[in-house]
């Protein structure tokens, strides 16, 4: 009898179907929006520790105010955003949108 039921119920369409969703996951449309990555100059900013002294990690590496990444220099780091100098002027990278030309004196 036992035999019988285990078979059944591996033998279910509807079980093996079902897809469990982790209840952790964010709703569908915002899993989408932050997946796209978050670039300028090809870089991307991937996390911003406020220590002192601040750090950011971008494509990968940890750099601090001063440091230097593919042409592009850390001026400023902030909660959710860094601005880069380079040889297209200020950049901003930011956690969750594009970047963002800065403005001057941010």
């Amino acid at each position: 009898m036992r035999l019988l039921m285990l078979i059944l119920l591996l033998s279910s369409p509807s079980l093996l179907a079902t897809e469990l969703r982790d209840p952790t996951a964010p709703p569908p449309a915002l899993a989408t929006a932050a997946a796209q990555p978050v670039t300028a100059g090809g870089l991307r900013l991937q996390q911003v520790i406020i220590t002192s002294p601040a750090r950011a990690a971008i494509n990968g590496r940890w750099l601090r105010q001063g440091d230097a990444i593919d042409g592009w220099t850390l001026r400023v780091i902030e909660r959710r955003s860094v601005v880069l100098e380079g040889p297209t002027g200020l950049q901003r990278l930011t956690l969750f949108d594009g970047g963002q030309p800065a403005t001057r004196g941010e």
